[in-house]
């Protein structure tokens, strides 16, 4: 007799505890919250798409402006050191660099590296 008494008590506790039933909802009630999130998700593929336009023009840029910067340097260095070592000195024919003559000083070696040809 207790035991039946404590499962009836228990088994209403059970029941006074749980939430009430709610139903599911309606198939228009679904495609309309599908609808919403489709509609967020839409908003939100646009923005990325902007967004990834925005960061490849950067990219580009940034890419063109590398190649002149290092083209410009590139024409820097061979007009400083490919035309010769000895400025104002007279150029030998036969020879591919200008050669030291009255006036002309050889240029300091500033290290042990032989200078580029």
């Amino acid at each position: 007799m207790k035991r039946s008494l404590l499962a009836i008590v228990a088994l209403t506790a059970a029941l006074a505890f749980s939430g009430p039933a709610t139903a599911a909802p309606s198939p228009s009630q679904q495609i309309k919250a599908l609808a919403k999130r489709v509609t967020a998700l839409e908003k939100k593929v646009k923005t990325l798409e902007t967004e990834n336009r925005s960061l490849r023009n950067i990219a580009v840029g940034t890419l063109a402006f590398s190649i002149c910067s290092t083209a410009v340097t590139a024409d820097a260095l061979q007009g400083q050191l490919g035309r010769g070592w000895w400025p104002k000195c007279p150029q030998d024919s036969l020879a591919s660099r200008p050669q030291p003559g009255p006036g002309c000083t050889k240029p300091r070696v500033l290290s042990h590296a032989s200078p580029p040809r």
